[in-house]
């Protein structure tokens, strides 16, 4: 596989919360365990104000929808990647239904000056982690053992080396953990 070149400043951002044990949500898709996550982020506002759009599956965004104040973050770009497009969305969401390539060209031309971050579950992230898409990958550790759930590397099809850039407590028991994918990319086939 050949790694899309990075920029210097990360164009493609992903970001997930995840339990000590390396699940990012329960088996039905259920994130409430990851509450103290908003109250101890004092960088997030910051971030958030400074990504171009935002982009995210099928279920996150249904998940968002369901929630008291619907869709977050309303002064951003939406992209939801589905096989089956949401009906009548907002004129700030776009469906794309085409590979994550094109989308990963589409996001670079349009994140030359603001970042695009990838918000959501496993399936999406690892897509663009397999396509050597993402620029930088933020892991928030959740003091928990969540003992079964939606597993961090789920569907991952090779293993995928990351260098550690920083790491910072939040507050709460909670790390933030940012990595840079290294030079080489995914190196061999995961395990199954």
């Amino acid at each position: 596989m050949t790694r899309l070149a990075a920029p210097p400043v990360p164009q493609i951002v992903g970001s997930m919360a995840v339990s000590l044990d390396g699940f990012i949500a329960a088996g039905d898709g259920e994130v409430d365990w990851l509450q103290p996550l908003q109250a101890v982020d004092p960088g997030h506002a910051r971030f958030v104000a400074g990504v171009g759009t935002l982009v995210m599956g099928r279920a996150t965004y249904d998940r968002c929808l369901a929630r008291p104040g619907g869709l977050p973050y309303p002064r951003h770009e939406v992209i939801v990647v589905s096989a089956a497009p949401p009906a009548d969305p907002p004129a700030r969401v776009t469906p794309w239904n085409r590979d994550v390539p094109a989308l990963v060209r589409h996001l670079r031309q349009a994140a030359a000056s603001r970042p695009a971050w990838v918000v959501g579950g496993p399936r999406l992230q690892n897509a663009f982690i397999a396509a050597g898409a993402i620029d930088q990958l933020d892991l928030f550790v959740i003091p928990m053992l969540a003992g079964n759930g939606i597993s961090l590397g789920q569907g991952l099809a090779a293993r995928t080396q990351l260098d550690l850039v920083s790491s910072k407590v939040l507050g709460a028991g909670i790390v933030r953990l940012r990595y840079r994918p290294a030079e080489a990319g995914p190196t061999a086939p995961a395990p199954p």
